[in-house]
């Protein structure tokens, strides 16, 4: 099947996969990434060792017809953020992965909550491309219990891995799978939105069981930490429990490259983090 390819390094393996599986790729579009959570490189090197078309604009509808007219037979998006064009399914299917169980979950961001509000809808979604974000008629679908071992980027490891097997089996038989979809349910799931500012930042007057469950859920996605009026972008950190008579926000030690600060029952010591804007003058 001839495809065209939206998404980027964490879905390589889907790629990878569907080359090995014979699939002929016509073209790949992924974006501009902060090369600090999310990376293009790979994504950019397969289509080199292919020599196709490789855009890291959003794709238009003018492009959409032309990988069409170009023979493209379906169009496979996995962790592409921009909205793709209608596309015509009388000519060229489209399939789209999303990292929850929809109809929960939709969004660009949704992870996080994951381990924030709703650990019981983590999963994979194969769907139709739709009109709207992640409302297209369901494929396939498989859950992704949370255990106590993840955090955000075990929890993305471990969807990568299941991924490329995932969509060789929707494409092995699509028109089948594509004339069983379901639609999603009108009266459940919903959208969630992306993490705000507020959401992401570390609050010193926290348990040491919250503050876990942020660096859980956010891991290489990044924090945000305000110390001595400055604030920081933080991307490794861990803590603890432990007895101790210092206020919270307290920063107790600074060592060549990490903080330990205090919390209402122990400490956080930060040990990947970096300014974003210069302290307040005073």
């Amino acid at each position: 099947m001839k495809i065209t390819f939206f998404g980027y390094d964490f879905s390589a393996g889907i790629l990878r996969r569907m080359i090995a599986d014979g699939h002929e790729i016509i073209q790949i579009f992924s974006f501009e990434t902060d090369n600090i959570f999310s990376f293009n490189q790979e994504i950019e090197n397969i289509a080199a060792q292919l020599n196709v078309p490789y855009s890291l604009a959003p794709v238009t509808p003018e492009q959409i017809e032309q990988a069409i007219t170009g023979g493209t037979e379906c169009f496979v998006a996995a962790g592409y953020p921009y909205k793709i064009p209608p596309i015509d399914t009388k000519r060229a299917y489209a399939i789209n992965l999303h990292p929850t169980l929809l109809p929960h979950g939709r969004g660009i961001m949704p992870m996080p909550s994951l381990f924030l509000k709703y650990p019981q809808h983590s999963g994979i979604t194969i769907h139709k491309l739709s009109e709207g974000f992640d409302e297209g008629d369901i494929l396939q679908q498989m859950a992704v219990p949370i255990t106590d071992h993840d955090d955000i980027e075990i929890l993305s490891a471990r969807v990568a891995m299941k991924s490329p097997d995932m969509i060789a089996g929707v494409l092995a038989n699509l028109e089948n799978y594509w004339a069983n979809a379901k639609p999603q349910p009108k009266d459940q799931g919903g959208w969630w939105k992306a993490p705000t500012e507020e959401e992401r930042t570390l609050n010193w007057n926290s348990t040491t069981k919250q503050i876990t469950t942020m660096i859980r859920a956010f891991g290489r996605y990044g924090m945000l930490a305000n110390i001595d009026g400055q604030k920081w972008a933080v991307f490794e950190s861990k803590a603890w429990t432990e007895d101790h008579n210092h206020p919270a926000g307290t920063v107790i030690c600074r060592l060549s490259r990490e903080y330990v600060i205090a919390l209402l029952d122990g400490y956080i010591i930060l040990k990947q983090f970096q300014p974003i804007q210069p302290p307040e003058a005073s």
